[in-house]
């Protein structure tokens, strides 16, 4: 751990600093921290990952509420002229997200949903030590 920076704060983390893991990301104790509302999480607490941001659940279920779906999202086939309802928004994978969604159907050519949403980050996180 010598060497290795806070995520949220850039600081060198000490080899006596109590720290919480979320993933590749380490995090003093004081600084993990809601990036929106600045919670200080607790053992149990829930939390959400979302580029690269801790955010806590009630913020992230107000910024789920919040993010309004507009028709520049939804994509129409021009060739088919019959089709009334537009198709479905594309989605966009990061690097990560890839990489696990391969590593899942390795192991198994149909792997079932909640494999693939853990794969895809959209689980609620609780491992607080």
């Amino acid at each position: 751990m010598f060497g290795t920076k806070c995520a949220r704060c850039g600081l060198a983390l000490q080899s006596t600093d109590y720290v919480h893991r979320v993933f590749a990301s380490i995090y003093h104790v004081q600084c993990f921290t809601c990036f929106f509302c600045g919670h200080l999480f607790k053992k149990g607490d829930h939390y959400v990952l979302v580029d690269g941001q801790v955010i806590c659940r009630p913020d992230y279920e107000h910024l789920l509420c919040q993010t309004p779906i507009c028709q520049s999202h939804l994509f129409y086939d021009q060739n088919d002229s019959n089709r009334k309802t537009p198709k479905r928004p594309r989605t966009i994978l990061n690097t990560q997200q890839r990489k696990a969604f391969k590593l899942a159907f390795e192991k198994t050519s149909k792997p079932c949903r909640k494999v693939l949403c853990r794969s895809a980050s959209c689980f609620f996180a609780v491992n607080l030590f």
